[in-house]
């Protein structure tokens, strides 16, 4: 039983230097340089005339809208 124990803490152990091993600190570029950053919804790519009336209609009536792209 013990045997088990202390193989169980060395794997558990391992396992999470692994998992901490594989964070990466920083990224070789800034998120600007890697992703388009919009200032509007409007300049989004495939936003239609009726996204942008539907987004309108919604602020008019006082709702928020959030956006976003990944």
């Amino acid at each position: 039983m013990l045997m088990i124990k202390k193989a169980t803490g060395v794997f558990l152990a391992a396992l999470s230097l692994a998992c901490i091993a594989a964070c990466e600190r920083d990224s070789p570029l800034p998120a600007r340089d890697q992703y388009p950053v919009y200032a509007s919804y409007r300049d989004i790519p495939g936003v239609t005339a009726g996204d942008i009336r539907a987004v309108e209609d919604l602020r008019a009536r006082g709702d928020e809208l959030v956006y976003g792209m990944n």
